[in-house]
C-alpha cells in the first residue's frame, strides 16, 4: 500500500512542479505544450493524471473505512461527488475532444458547463477526488486528493495565459463573466 501511496504523491508532486514551472516560465512552459504537434506532453499529462487517480482509487480500496465518517456523508455526499464529477469530466472531454484536453489548440468553449466555469473538467476532477476521499474514508487518499487538487488548480492557472493568447478576441470577455472554478 505504501508504494501505491507514494506513486500518487510522487505523480501529484511532479505535476505540481511542472505546472508551477509553467506558470513561472510561460515562454518555456511544460503545460500547455509549447508546440501543438507535441503529443508526448499530452500523453505525459494524462499519464500523471491516471497515476494520481489510480493511486487514490487503489489506496482507498486498501484502506476502505479506516477513518470514522458518518455513513450518510460517505455514501451520499461522497458517492454523489464521484458520480457527478465523472459525469461532468467525461462530458467535458466529449465536448472538447481528447486532442484538445491533451494540449492541442482548438476553439474556445463557452457553452454548456463552460458557461459556468472556465475549467469545469478540473472542478469535476477535484470533486471526484474529494468524493472518493469521503467515500473511502481514508486519510491516505486525502493526501493524494489534496495534492491532486492542487495540481488541477495549477493546471487552470497555467492554461489561462495560453488561452488568452490563443483567443485574443474572446478570452477576456469570457474570463470577465465566467469564474475560473465556481
Amino acid at each position: 500500500m505504501a508504494a501505491l501511496l507514494w506513486t500518487g504523491v510522487g505523480a501529484a508532486t511532479l505535476a505540481i512542479t511542472a505546472l508551477g514551472y509553467s506558470i513561472a516560465q510561460p515562454h518555456r512552459r511544460l503545460w500547455p505544450p509549447l508546440h501543438p504537434q507535441d503529443k508526448l506532453t499530452g500523453i505525459l499529462a494524462w499519464a500523471l493524471t491516471l497515476l494520481i487517480f489510480g493511486a487514490a482509487l487503489g489506496v482507498g480500496l486498501m484502506e476502505w473505512g479506516s477513518f470514522a465518517l458518518p455513513l450518510w456523508l460517505r455514501f451520499t455526499i461522497g458517492g454523489l461527488l464521484v458520480f457527478l464529477g465523472n459525469l461532468a469530466v467525461w462530458s467535458c472531454v466529449a465536448d472538447v475532444g481528447m486532442t484538445q484536453t491533451s494540449g492541442a489548440t482548438g476553439q474556445l468553449h463557452t457553452t454548456g458547463l463552460y458557461a459556468w466555469s472556465r475549467h469545469p473538467q478540473y472542478v469535476a476532477g477535484m470533486g471526484i477526488l474529494l468524493g472518493w476521499t469521503l467515500l473511502s474514508a481514508s486519510l491516505s487518499v486525502a493526501i493524494i486528493a489534496a495534492l491532486g487538487s492542487a495540481a488541477l488548480m495549477l493546471a487552470a492557472m497555467a492554461e489561462e495565459p495560453w488561452l488568452a493568447r490563443q483567443h485574443p478576441d474572446t478570452w477576456h470577455h469570457y474570463a470577465a463573466r465566467t469564474p475560473r472554478f465556481l
